[in-house]
């Protein structure tokens, strides 16, 4: 009986030093976009340091086994067989983050922690341009009639307080109509990380981001990871492949998703 109490008090000491993923069983769920397995006999395709590409494949995923997806509420979702992982990505308690502002989000985060400011900006839905530089000199929005002015407000700001204001402020007045215009196309062939997939339609478009993209060292062939933001707002998160459960995609000239349906010629980048 000592030895088996003997045992048994080692075993919860040790057990005190364990992290607790490997208690619950998580050790080997991915952490990171980056670190999503591959399929056998598929590399993936070099980013370079810094780039927008690097950035995404180093976004933080909630590591829980079958996370589910949250609506801005706090709600669950009615909708959790689409998703392959989540990211850790909290959204606000607004129903304002959805799916063009989810690219706007991660791209406007690239370069905000890259502190270059004068790439932050985007097309609102009256067809100005908002960009951050003027936001953060203490310039705010005052609706005149159907058009913004950007007016002297506030004291000159840069912190990340200022930067979410801009955003809230983006993703209530932007759309995947407005983002559009602003992206240049891309033919298939020079598909690359970061690139967008995106369609404006009546009442609603759709728009995902590609985050990552992996090659088959003998047959050439690439596959696309995915992820959006949907509506009602609602964790971002990577899709799942319908058909074999993975993250991935085969990158040809249709996109079959579980909510949506693009085409090759849906593709754009910033």
């Amino acid at each position: 009986m000592k030895k088996r109490c003997t045992q048994v008090c080692l075993w919860l000491t040790f057990a005190l030093f364990i992290p607790k993923s490997l208690l619950l069983g998580q050790s080997s769920l991915p952490t990171q976009i980056g670190t999503i397995p591959l399929p056998q006999g598929y590399e993936r395709v070099k980013s370079e340091p810094q780039s927008f590409g690097a950035f995404l494949r180093s976004i933080p995923l909630v590591v829980q086994k079958n996370a589910p997806i949250y609506n801005y509420d706090g709600s669950l979702n009615g909708y959790q067989s689409g998703h392959y992982a989540v990211l850790d990505k909290p959204i606000g308690k607004k129903d304002i983050e959805q799916c063009a502002d989810m690219v706007m989000r991660l791209y406007a985060e690239y370069h905000y922690e890259s502190r270059r400011f004068d790439k932050i900006k985007f097309r609102l839905a009256t067809g100005q341009m908002a960009d951050f530089e003027s936001y953060a000199a203490g310039k705010r929005p005052v609706l005149a009639g159907n058009k913004w002015q950007f007016e002297p407000k506030a004291k000159p700001n840069q912190d990340k307080s200022t930067f979410q204001q801009y955003l809230n402020f983006v993703y209530t007045y932007a759309n995947t109509a407005s983002l559009l215009p602003q992206l240049k196309k891309v033919a298939l062939q020079d598909l690359r990380v970061g690139d967008i997939f995106i369609q404006t339609g009546a009442p609603f478009g759709h728009a995902v981001l590609v985050a990552d993209m992996i090659e088959n060292q003998v047959t050439k062939e690439r596959k696309i990871l995915l992820i959006q933001g949907f509506m009602p707002a609602q964790s971002f998160h990577v899709l799942k492949n319908l058909s074999d459960g993975s993250a991935w995609y085969q990158v040809g000239q249709e996109l079959i998703l579980p909510q949506w349906h693009f085409k090759a010629a849906d593709l754009y980048r910033f």
